[in-house]
C-alpha cells in the first residue's frame, strides 16, 4: 500500500453512536422507511462507527441493526446498506463464499479479493471465512479450483507475502529466473512464477521488474500476457497491476463492472464498499485518467440505466454512491 493512499470516507466528528442509532430507529419507525436519514448516517461512518452505532441500537432497543434494516430495505439498496453493516474481513468472506458456492465459480472474485490484499487483511478474511461456515477457505478453494490458478489461489490465502524492502541482487535472480522459466526456455514453468509472484513483496517485485526489462526487453506484464492464457494469466496481472499502480486496477475492475448489457451490480458494490475507506480518492483520479469521464458520471449513468429497466432501489443506491462521499473526500 502507498503511503498516500485516502479514502473518500472518513471517520466522523463529532461522532455520537447513541444519538446515529436513535435517528434509525426513528427512520425504521411507523408507516414507510426514511431512506435518506438511513443514507445519511451509514454512508457517513466508517465501518468501525458503523459497528458501534450497531451495538448502540441494541442496547438502547434491544432490537438488531442489521435485522431491522433488512425488514425495511429491499432490492439493490439492501444489498448496498447491509454491505455496509457488515465488518470488511467478514464481508470479503462471505464474497469469496459465494463465488465458490454460487452458480458455477467466479474465479474473477477469488483473484479480486486474494492476490490483491495485504497479509493482514488476508489473514483477518481466512479468520473470519473459518468463523462463519466452519471450514476453512483452503479448503474450499481447493475442491472448487484447479490447476495453477488453484495453486496461486491457495499461496495467496497464507498470507505469507515478504514484506521488507528489495534485495538488488535477489532481485537479479528472481528476473533471471523468470526469464528463464518463461519466455528463456521451450515450454513455461508457471511454479516458478507462481513462486516468485506470490511470496515477494511488493518493493523487491518493482526492483525485479525493473531487472527483467533489462535482462529481456520487454516488461513482465508482457511476458504473462505471452506465455499464460485463462485465469491464471489474470491471477498473475493482477499481482502485477497491483504492484505497479493498484488504483488504476481498481479504477478498470469498476469500469468492467458497468460496460455491456446491465450492470454488475455485485461487484459495484464490493468494489466502492471495500475501497472508499482506503484509496478511493487515487481511485476516481485513476478512473478519469484512464476512461476520460468522472467515475460519479460513470456510476451514475450506470445507476440510473438500471433504475429504468430492472431495480426499482436504483435511485437510493445511486443516492447512497452520491453521499458516501465518493466525489469528495
Amino acid at each position: 500500500m502507498s503511503d498516500y493512499d485516502q479514502g473518500t470516507v472518513l471517520p466522523y466528528q463529532p461522532f455520537d453512536p447513541e444519538s446515529d442509532a436513535q435517528a434509525l430507529r426513528k427512520a425504521m419507525k411507523g408507516l414507510g422507511t426514511d431512506e435518506k436519514a438511513i443514507i445519511n448516517i451509514l454512508a457517513r461512518r466508517v465501518n468501525a462507527q458503523r459497528q458501534q452505532i450497531a451495538k448502540s441500537y441494541k442496547t438502547q432497543f434491544g432490537k438488531d441493526l442489521v435485522h431491522d434494516l433488512k425488514s425495511e430495505l429491499s432490492g439493490k439498496f439492501e444489498d448496498v446498506i447491509l454491505a455496509l453493516m457488515t465488518p470488511l474481513p467478514d464481508y470479503l468472506a462471505s464474497e469469496l463464499h459465494q463465488a465458490i458456492s454460487g452458480l458455477g465459480t467466479n474465479e474473477d472474485t477469488l483473484m479480486e479479493i486474494l492476490c490483491t490484499r495485504s497479509n493482514h487483511d488476508i489473514q483477518q478474511i481466512t479468520e473470519a471465512y473459518k468463523k462463519m461456515y466452519n471450514h476453512s477457505l483452503e479448503d474450499d478453494l481447493t475442491g472448487d479450483t484447479s490447476g495453477p490458478l488453484r495453486r496461486l489461489l491457495v499461496s495467496m490465502t497464507t498470507g505469507g507475502r515478504e514484506e521488507g524492502p528489495a534485495d538488488p541482487s535477489r532481485a537479479k535472480e528472481d528476473a533471471l529466473k523468470l526469464y528463464q522459466a518463461g519466455v528463456g526456455q521451450w515450454g513455461t514453468d508457471d511454479s516458478v512464477f507462481n513462486a516468485i509472484m506470490a511470496s515477494r513483496s511488493y518493493a523487491h517485485l518493482k526492483l525485479m521488474f525493473e531487472e527483467y526489462y533489462q535482462i529481456a526487453g520487454h516488461t513482465v506484464p508482457h511476458a504473462i500476457e505471452k506465455e499464460f492464457s485463462g485465469d491464471i494469466r489474470t491471477g498473475f496481472l493482477t499481482i502485477a497491476r497491483c504492484m505497479q499502480n493498484r488504483s488504476a486496477y481498481f479504477a478498470e475492475k469498476l469500469h468492467k463492472s458497468m460496460q455491456g448489457i446491465g450492470t454488475d451490480d455485485r461487484a459495484l458494490i464490493r468494489l466502492v464498499t471495500s475501497r472508499c475507506e482506503i484509496d478511493m480518492v487515487q481511485v476516481k483520479h485513476q478512473y478519469e485518467q484512464l476512461f476520460g469521464k468522472p467515475l460519479e458520471k460513470a456510476i451514475s449513468v450506470s445507476c440510473l440505466i438500471c433504475s429504468t429497466v430492472r431495480c426499482k432501489n436504483a435511485a437510493n443506491t445511486l443516492s447512497y454512491f452520491s453521499s458516501i462521499n465518493i466525489f469528495t473526500p
